[in-house]
């Protein structure tokens, strides 16, 4: 049987309901320039999104 955790980070959310998420409401502005309004994401994987964002490099 799966944990609530396991079912939860296997949800998949648009970029609307992330953007407007408690969770990732510090994110807002960074979530809509890099999310795609036509795909689905996992809480697990904006998270990704979001640190791979942090550690790109400043030209």
């Amino acid at each position: 049987m799966k944990s609530k955790r396991e079912v939860k980070d296997g949800i998949r959310y648009g970029k609307i309901q992330l953007c407007n998420s408690t969770k990732f409401l510090k994110h807002r502005d960074l979530l809509q320039a890099v999310l795609d309004p036509d795909q689905t994401y996992t809480a697990a994987e904006v998270e990704k999104i979001i640190a791979g964002f942090k550690k790109g490099k400043v030209n």
